[in-house]
């Protein structure tokens, strides 16, 4: 048993030396969103103690093309650059979405997310189904940064 403690130990002292930090999205691997749509991109930066995020970048990808992603127009970065925001969603922002994080000691982490169209009646129906969710249960309410309706109306939506 000590033996195995010993290279348990042995093995993860570079870990633990080294530190970094580690980059994922909170949504998995895919994300659906609408034509005209507002597309919100989360990452989560997993950083050790003492490590700083020097450089966060987005970029990116379809067609074979890479873009680099920059604040401006309809674009939007938030929390420290790990909350990407593109509003009004065109044909070319359904494509894959690489977020690079930089730590203080020059390591590099990445993670990838896939962004796909979503048909505009199937983007209705969802967001249809969570007002009235909501509606039905007097115990919830919507939150919104800002805000917190506790009595939410169901409005249809067009």
């Amino acid at each position: 048993m000590e033996l195995l403690n010993v290279w348990i130990w042995i093995v993860m002292m570079p870990v633990l030396l080294e530190g970094g930090v580690l980059v994922h999205f909170k949504m998995g691997r895919f994300l659906s969103v609408a034509l005209g749509e507002t597309l919100v991109v989360e990452a989560v930066f997993n950083k050790s103690l003492g490590d700083n995020i020097d450089r966060v970048t987005w970029d990116r990808e379809a067609n074979g093309q890479s873009f680099r992603l920059s604040e401006g127009g309809r674009v939007h970065f938030e929390k420290e650059q790990s909350l990407l925001h593109i509003s009004n969603v065109t044909e070319e922002d359904f494509a894959r979405y690489t977020v690079t994080v930089t730590d203080s000691n020059g390591k590099q982490q990445q993670d990838s997310i896939q962004v796909q169209q979503i048909g505009p009646s199937t983007a209705n129906s969802r967001r249809s189904r969570v007002a009235e969710s909501y509606a039905t249960d007097p115990k919830s309410s919507l939150q919104f940064p800002g805000c917190k309706c506790s009595s939410p109306r169901v409005v249809k939506i067009n």
